[in-house]
């Protein structure tokens, strides 16, 4: 199907393949003529015809067969990584690898999973739960004492066994409570209120809850972050948040998204993630650094087994991924290196390790063929005129020594001595006296000076 595209002032003319219907190449979605300009989802255009991306987890890839977006449920420069297992949609960042959790799971990446004895969901940031009876911890990893039904430490009980009070529930109720059950705290008989009532009326409607549950009942725990585990009997509003959360039900958390919540088995005593000034108190979680956990590890940083790819200045703990280099793993190696089975293309200072591909030459291949052509034609031109800029220069050199030469040896001859006679005439005639002749009868031929005329003379030169 022929199509018009204006870009600009200018209009190309291409066509979109239709099934039978396009010239265009197998898996090519546009084409001008017989050149492939786009391709179906894991192929790029090369001529007139598509190439396959080099990973089969690109949605889509350049002519240097780097991914630039992956196909669901993968991440990394190559596509190369699968999603957290608890990932909605199995879909997560493609530069982070973050995404948002199913019921089940937690962490950034979702790829830790509640602990199998939670008795509800789990918090799907720090993987915190409410335990099944018996048990308790982070992770309900910790057994109650004997004698408690529940608890949340190993040094008291929130919940004793029938018939059982006190801090341990290590004291008998009094045998005349209706099915042997009295208050945790005091002893009283709870006249068989449901466990956790204070006090109840009928039976089975409590007028007060212990403390951490409500309801008509107080079958209902209170929010996780209410501070001191008081709420609401009615609604399960708390009175107040622990620190770094917010809400009727403090569900909101006020510290950055990446805080830990725990060092290990480890928990901060105020519940809080971070502190007023928003830093956070236990560390970040994988792959990000900074006070508030705000940067993320470099993105060319290697895989670890276990834990951050990085420090916390950002350097990578395990080097880089194949073909980059530098602390920060900052640097690609240079496109046109020669690459050789799996080890990277350029070592640390980015010199390639096994030369060049053809037509480029240098230590990181940075030189053209063509380009030393052309540096060598201008090298010889340069030659040619320094050679003739020389030689024409030592000519002139010569030139004038030669001049000088000439001009000084005129110079040494000597200077020929002139003599002077004054000029008379003799004789009416003006006929030169003769060497006989009477001086008497000559006459000197004289112009007369007057005034201030200044005398002047003839004179004749004669060369010797």
């Amino acid at each position: 199907m022929a199509t018009i595209y204006i870009l600009g002032s200018v209009i190309i003319c291409g066509t979109i393949a239709v099934q039978g219907q396009s010239s265009c190449s197998d898996k090519c979605t546009y084409c001008l003529g017989t050149r492939c300009v786009s391709c179906i989802d894991g192929y790029y255009p090369r001529g007139k015809g598509c190439v396959q991306c080099i990973s089969l987890n690109c949605r889509t890839c350049d002519t240097s067969d780097v991914c630039t977006s992956c196909k669901s449920g993968y991440f990394g420069a190559s596509c190369a990584n699968p999603c957290g297992n608890g990932c909605i949609n199995s879909t997560c960042d493609r530069n982070t690898a973050q995404c948002q959790c199913t019921d089940g799971f937690y962490s950034a990446y979702c790829n830790q999973a509640c602990a199998a004895k939670c008795q509800d969901v789990c918090d799907k940031t720090s993987g915190v739960c409410r335990c099944q009876p018996g048990l308790y911890g982070q992770h309900c990893h910790s057994n109650c004492w004997s004698r408690c039904a529940e608890c949340t430490n190993s040094t008291s009980c929130s919940v004793c066994q029938a018939g059982k009070y006190g801090p341990t529930c290590n004291i008998d109720c009094n045998p005349v409570c209706s099915d042997g059950s009295c208050d945790i705290h005091t002893g009283l008989c709870t006249k068989s209120c449901p466990v956790n009532c204070n006090d109840c009326v009928d039976g089975d409607n409590c007028t007060s809850c212990v403390s951490g549950y409500y309801g008509t009942k107080c079958e209902k725990p209170c929010p996780l972050h209410c501070l001191d585990n008081i709420c609401g009997k009615t609604n399960g509003h708390c009175h107040d948040c622990i620190h770094g959360y917010s809400g009727v039900m403090c569900h909101v958390s006020l510290c950055p998204y990446n805080c830990l919540s725990c060092i290990g088995f480890q928990c901060n005593s105020t519940g809080s993630k971070c502190t007023s000034e928003g830093l956070c108190i236990n560390g970040c979680v994988t792959d990000f650094i900074g006070p508030s956990c705000e940067r993320t590890c470099p993105t060319h940083c290697a895989p670890v087994l276990n834990g951050s790819r990085c420090s916390s200045d950002g350097v990578c703990y395990n080097g880089c991924v194949l073909h980059y280099y530098g602390s920060w793993c900052e640097n690609a190696c240079p496109a046109q290196c020669l690459s050789v089975g799996t080890e990277n293309r350029c070592v640390d200072n980015g010199t390639c390790r096994e030369g060049c591909i053809a037509g480029y030459s240098g230590e990181r291949c940075e030189h053209r063929a063509d380009a030393f052509l052309r540096e060598d034609s201008k090298s010889a031109s340069t030659a040619g005129m320094v050679a003739g800029s020389f030689f024409g220069g030592v000519a002139l050199t010569i030139a004038c020594g030669v001049i000088a030469l000439v001009v000084w040896m005129k110079r040494k001859k000597p200077t020929p001595a002139n003599e002077y006679y004054n000029t008379q005439t003799f004789g009416a005639g003006n006929e030169a006296s003769k060497p006989d002749q009477p001086k008497s009868d000559a006459e000197s031929n004289y112009t007369s000076l007057g005034g201030n005329q200044e005398e002047r003379h003839t004179y004749s030169s004669l060369d010797q």
